[in-house]
């Protein structure tokens, strides 16, 4: 499946939850749930460095995949053509 229609797909599903919910789309709920997703994240990492508990690999693999749904609508609010901004980042960091 291409990038264009991932996103799509994702932003369509994150869009059909919010609708059921009576929840209105802007980028600070945006920003304010990737936070929350980037704490989950780093709440697991942590744990594992404290040695409380191992990490949750299908669980991690979760909250990165909400991470990059929520940026993938988040540059649907900018109209950014993320594909094309990732492929220049990937040369940018080729190069240097």
């Amino acid at each position: 499946m291409e990038f264009n229609e991932i996103k799509r797909k994702a932003i369509e599903a994150m869009s059909e939850r919010l609708d059921k919910k009576n929840i209105k789309i802007n980028t600070d709920l945006i920003m304010i749930h990737l936070i929350e997703e980037f704490g989950e994240i780093a709440s697991q990492i942590n744990n594992v460095k404290l040695k409380r508990k191992e990490i949750n690999i299908k669980n991690i693999g979760e909250e990165i995949s909400d991470c990059i749904i929520l940026l993938m609508r988040l540059s649907k609010e900018y109209n950014i053509d993320l594909e094309k901004e990732l492929l220049e980042k990937i040369e940018d960091v080729k190069r240097k």
